[in-house]
């Protein structure tokens, strides 16, 4: 027996399917409904600043910056100001995008833009734009534009910087100068010569010293013999004979008959050792009326050659922080830029993503639904 039961609980299977069907439709307009209103993908170019912890001094870079801290979060503050906006939309690179130069222009940059702070000494500028060409452009704008405003700052610093080194330079060169002339004003007798001639006088002088000693001796004997006391031909055994000085000259005396053998007579002899001591302390006077001289000019040319020394050593530790500043100043000096941005090759955030997602989740959610409350209320036949 067959027979014919009306439901309204349960549909028949075949619509379930073409329920699921057109839900997964309804998701799929949806979906795409929320690629093609979302909007653009956002490409992000990031620049990097670094700026150093000192004060740029004349011979060193010791010195720390007070509030460092609020130094940096100053700087910060003027790499996104309305100031630098502007200067950087006058680069021609931005110029070229033709994105304008008004006042929204200004404020779509500006809106586009963020600069923090990375750890101590790091500043970051990021820039989003649809367009990852103008990223980077903008990026490299607003950080010339930032130096420009910097170096027009610190230029004068730089200046009087320097000025003192310029005029150090010259001034260690003039005073150079005038100790290599008075070095020079001594003749050949440079620090060393000075020093080798000393030791060779005060060699002379011992040498001269000891043969008046001799002589002095020599007269005593003499002196002895004349008296008397000892023999005049024969020296005694308790008086050393007379040798040295005495004996030359003996030797070269031009009285015939004075030798070795036959020695001149007692007063003639005694007369010429005195002659000859005589002779030697006037050679010992100027001896050190010599030494005393060269030791002054010794001391004088010591004083000049230490002088000098020193005056080199700073004359080349002011070129060597000329040069030092000069690169400083080429790179940037406490300013150092690590990267002004490169063009980004896929995007940062893309919301198309998202809304597409979103878009077939709520076509499904709402199609789903009102397709299936749609069949319940419809009656279906089951055969039994």
């Amino acid at each position: 027996m067959t027979s014919t039961l009306e439901t309204a609980t349960l549909p028949h299977r075949g619509r379930i399917k073409w329920i699921i069907l057109l839900s997964l439709i309804a998701g799929m307009l949806g979906a795409t409904a929320g690629f093609f209103l979302a909007g653009k993908p956002q490409y992000k170019s990031v620049g990097m600043i670094q700026i150093k912890p000192f004060t740029p001094g004349v011979f060193d870079d010791s010195s720390p910056i007070p509030m460092f801290d609020a130094y940096v979060d100053s700087q910060v503050a003027i790499m996104q100001s309305r100031r630098t906006v502007d200067m950087a939309m006058q680069n021609p690179e931005w110029k070229a995008l033709g994105r304008g130069l008004s006042d929204q222009s200004a404020a779509d940059l500006q809106s586009s833009l963020s600069v923090s702070r990375q750890g101590g000494t790091i500043v970051t500028v990021t820039f989003l734009d649809p367009d990852p060409r103008a990223a980077r452009i903008a990026v490299g704008a607003v950080i010339q534009a930032y130096q420009t405003i910097y170096d027009e700052a610190n230029t004068g610093d730089e200046n009087r910087r320097s000025q003192i080194l310029d005029d150090l330079k010259t001034r260690y060169m003039t005073e150079l100068a005038r100790l290599r002339n008075a070095m020079q004003q001594d003749g050949d007798f440079g620090p060393e010569a000075l020093d080798i001639t000393y030791q060779f006088k005060v060699h002379e002088l011992n040498r001269i010293e000891s043969e008046i000693q001799q002589t002095r001796m020599n007269i005593r004997i003499a002196q002895a013999a004349a008296d008397g006391q000892i023999s005049a031909t024969r020296p005694s055994a308790a008086v050393p004979a007379a040798t040295g000085p005495a004996m030359t000259i003996a030797a070269n005396d031009p009285e015939p008959g004075h030798n070795l053998s036959d020695p001149p007579k007692t007063g003639d002899n005694l007369a010429m050792m005195r002659l000859r001591e005589m002779t030697l302390v006037d050679q010992v006077s100027q001896y050190q009326a010599d030494l005393k001289s060269l030791a002054a000019r010794k001391y004088q040319a010591d004083a000049l050659s230490a002088e000098s020394a020193n005056v080199q050593d700073n004359l080349n530790k002011t070129k060597s922080r000329i040069q030092q500043l000069n690169i400083e100043n080429q790179l940037g000096g406490r300013i150092s830029v690590i990267s002004d941005g490169e063009t980004p090759l896929s995007p940062d955030n893309d919301p198309r993503i998202k809304t597409t997602i979103l878009g077939f989740i709520v076509g499904m959610a709402l199609a789903f639904p009102i397709l299936l409350f749609t069949t319940i209320r419809k009656p279906c036949k089951k055969t039994v």
